[in-house]
């Protein structure tokens, strides 16, 4: 689905934007989303991918679909199995691709655009992107908030995330780009219908940055070099008042 495709379907995340590709469900679970690809049942064999390195969450085997703004995203591609091997391992049920988008260098005009959707149980998003250029490169800005009460007791949840998306000077045949997403969310587990959990919350913190450099290397080679870092925070309060923590770093 291409960057035109998701504009004119006024999804409301990429969770929606993959549950209208054929053979593609997907549910909430836990801190992220559990994919399925050809009724595979989202058992955590999906691999997902932003701008072809892995966004997998190590927690369920989910990905946080929440944390990547819709305004950045070029193009989803999803691999249904068998998977090509040049995605890497880990996509024995098919893969998700994610590409990041690149304005054009030296054409980037600014604009902004602003998005406000509501609906019942107290549903409410807003989402907001700017473009612009920085040192004479293209910089996309991206921005939301959302709220839901949710439809049971104890089953608000609030959130929001922040991205750019930056172009950096052209080097000698090397393109660079770097880019950095930040999300985080609180919100309240309702528990079973007999038995309602109204005091147990979790909060969730997930920032990532990413730099890719592309070009030439002798006069046939090509080099592609990727560098990224992930933190990951969470905290989750028991009806009981037990409080427990992860905390994850990730370099690669």
């Amino acid at each position: 689905m291409s960057r035109e495709e998701i504009r004119k379907g006024n999804f409301g995340g990429l969770d929606q934007v993959l549950n209208a590709m054929p053979g593609v469900d997907v549910k909430k679970s836990g801190t992220g989303s559990r994919i399925s690809i050809m009724g595979s049942g989202g058992n955590g064999k999906i691999l997902v991918l932003i701008n072809g390195r892995p966004a997998n969450s190590t927690q369920y085997g989910s990905v946080d679909l929440d944390a990547i703004p819709l305004d950045m995203i070029e193009q989803v591609m999803v691999f249904k199995p068998p998977v090509p091997v040049f995605l890497g391992p880990g996509g024995t049920s098919g893969a998700v691709n994610i590409v990041m988008a690149n304005e054009p260098r030296g054409k980037s005009k600014k604009n902004s655009r602003i998005s406000l959707q509501g609906g019942s149980y107290g549903k409410g998003e807003l989402t907001a992107s700017h473009l612009t250029d920085a040192l004479g490169e293209p910089l996309q800005l991206t921005a939301s908030l959302k709220h839901r009460d949710g439809r049971r007791t104890n089953s608000d949840r609030d959130s929001a995330s922040l991205g750019f998306q930056w172009d950096l000077p052209l080097g000698a045949a090397t393109r660079y780009d770097l880019s950095g997403r930040y999300y985080e969310s609180e919100y309240g587990s309702s528990g079973p219908v007999h038995a309602p959990t109204p005091d147990a919350r979790q909060e969730y913190r997930k920032g990532s940055l990413d730099f890719h450099a592309k070009g030439s290397c002798g006069e046939t080679g090509e080099s592609d070099l990727k560098v990224y870092a992930d933190g990951v925070d969470l905290k989750d309060r028991s009806q009981t008042g037990l409080t427990s923590t992860l905390d994850e770093r990730v370099l690669g």
